[in-house]
């Protein structure tokens, strides 16, 4: 029998003041999707969402834009 080896690489953007946790990753059922996690810091369970990596992209450039305008004025 062959193994079947994979690797994969996930992000992981950690807020050090409250725990709060964003984790970009392949999803875990290997349809090729792109699995975007949130974990709160607590004990509640991370909620997640899955799109394809195309529309990941898209989400990224949309948030290049939309911060800047949601920002607070200083």
């Amino acid at each position: 029998m062959t193994e079947r080896i994979t690797t994969d690489f996930q992000t992981r953007i950690w807020n050090a003041d409250n725990g709060t946790s964003v984790k970009v990753r392949p999803d875990s059922d290997g349809l090729g999707l792109c699995e975007i996690a949130y974990h709160d810091g607590g004990d509640a369970k991370e909620v997640s969402f899955l799109i394809t990596w195309g529309m990941a992209a898209a989400l990224s450039d949309a948030l290049k834009v939309v911060t800047p305008l949601n920002e607070p004025a200083q």
